[in-house]
């Protein structure tokens, strides 16, 4: 049961890491655009 909630864990943290770089990105466009 605790490798599931490890698991669970790195994806979710994968998931934030991953969206988080994604929105800095597209700000960094506008930014550029502006």
């Amino acid at each position: 049961m605790d490798g599931i909630l490890q698991l669970f864990q790195v994806i979710f943290r994968i998931c934030i890491s991953g969206y988080a770089n994604r929105s800095s990105l597209r700000g960094n466009k506008d930014r550029n655009k502006a």
